[in-house]
């Protein structure tokens, strides 16, 4: 297997993880809660609900990231997300 199709397939397994973690802890709930003595209106998500999901997106991310990853490799890709991009260098100085 090509370095170029594992990192495609880690992509849309990154994907579909990530759509299953939404569709798991957030994707059932539709409605919001009124509580009947201050009439005051939440929802449609628990903190708990919110708190698990974003858990499970780190427990996701870190799973993805490679072993013995640098500080320098980590500041590349994630400036790679950006058009803008910062300098390195300057960013560890």
């Amino acid at each position: 297997m090509t370095k170029t199709t594992r990192t495609l397939l880690g992509g849309l397994l990154l994907a579909a993880a990530t759509v299953g973690a939404w569709w798991a802890w957030l994707g059932w709930e539709s409605g919001y809660t009124v509580d009947p003595e201050t009439g005051a209106t939440s929802g449609p998500y628990a903190v708990w609900q919110v708190a698990a999901a974003v858990l499970t997106l780190i427990v996701i991310a870190a799973s993805q990231l490679p072993d013995k990853l640098r500080v320098r490799e980590a500041l590349d890709l994630y400036r790679s997300f950006y058009r803008n991009r910062a300098d390195i260098d300057e960013l560890l100085a």
